[in-house]
């Protein structure tokens, strides 16, 4: 209880776990990505499969990546511009359907937000756990529960969205601007409220 109390009492710390749940509402439109290419591309199931398995080795060497750029450029800047460009271009994947409707523009575009998503999840819990030193194990419980309460979240809204704007272009992009913008809400949460305490610590290491 001493440790929830720290964390509760810490500003910073509240904004990464805001961050977490708002975040994860976002992780969700990952779900609706396979619904998506089959209605309007009418991809099989393997085209489908494959798709997935491509954006997943995006994410994937993103992670490596992003491993040997947390301590120069910093958890949260790192977190902050990483996020809002994955975002970004995740979002556009489906937006720009509208205008261009390019099976392989839009894997490109996603596969860019995939790649920069990697960055996230590796700035995200380093940036997590630092926040309250003393209960690291507590800061990430939370972190990850709130983060599966935005997961769930995410799918109940955007399968409301789709639901009610229809399954074509139009639909799917509409709900996933709105799964956007609800993720950088916890996005702007982190800019304004949260602070990285290894940044000062990183300047006077000799």
């Amino acid at each position: 209880m001493t440790g929830f109390r720290e964390i509760l009492a810490n500003r910073s710390a509240l904004a990464c776990l805001a961050n977490g749940l708002l975040g994860s509402i976002w992780l969700a439109a990952a779900v609706f990505a396979p619904s998506f290419y089959a209605n309007v591309f009418a991809l099989s199931p393997a085209s489908r499969g494959m798709v997935s398995t491509l954006t997943l080795a995006f994410v994937v060497g993103g992670t490596l990546i992003g491993g040997f750029l947390v301590n120069p450029i910093g958890r949260k800047r790192l977190m902050v511009i990483s996020a809002f460009t994955a975002i970004l271009a995740s979002v556009l994947s489906y937006v720009v359907m509208i205008f261009v409707p390019n099976l392989w523009l839009g894997i490109g575009m996603r596969s860019i937000g995939a790649f920069l998503g990697g960055f996230v999840f590796v700035a995200s819990p380093n940036l997590v756990v630092e926040q309250v030193p003393r209960y690291r194990g507590t800061m990430m419980s939370l972190g990850q529960g709130l983060g599966g309460i935005g997961r769930a979240v995410g799918v109940f809204v955007g399968g409301a969205a789709l639901s009610f704007f229809g399954n074509s272009t139009i639909g799917y992009s509409a709900t996933m601007g709105i799964l956007g913008v609800l993720g950088l809400t916890g996005t702007l949460s982190l800019v304004l409220f949260a602070k990285d305490p290894c940044k000062n610590q990183l300047q006077t290491t000799p």
